[in-house]
């Protein structure tokens, strides 16, 4: 199923999934300034990205860049690791054996 198809509705219907909103998990995180080479490429590839207007444009123009930086930030050591959501889902602990 593509990407598109999934709506958070049908993702917590499937995976009976509790979403918390109303926390500010992350206030105490201070911003990390991305790389310059970052900046420049989503510059170019999310104009481009959003022309061709596909799943496969985006995710290979746009998000696997932002994915590369965020492991080149967790190697640097700048962070230890990285939330990048500002939503925490809650999985319900009756589930077992989920595959992707």
């Amino acid at each position: 199923m593509p990407y598109s198809d999934f709506t958070l509705k049908k993702v917590k219907e499937a995976f009976q999934l509790h979403v918390i909103e109303n926390e500010n998990l992350f206030s105490e995180i201070n911003a990390i300034e991305v790389s310059e080479y970052l900046k420049e490429t989503l510059k170019y590839n999310v104009p481009l990205a959003t022309a061709v207007n596909t799943e496969k444009a985006r995710s290979e123009l746009i998000i696997a860049n932002v994915l590369l930086e965020l492991k080149k930030i967790v190697q640097n050591g700048k962070r230890r690791s990285l939330k990048i959501s500002k939503k925490r889902v809650v999985i319900n602990s009756k589930l077992k054996n989920i595959k992707p």
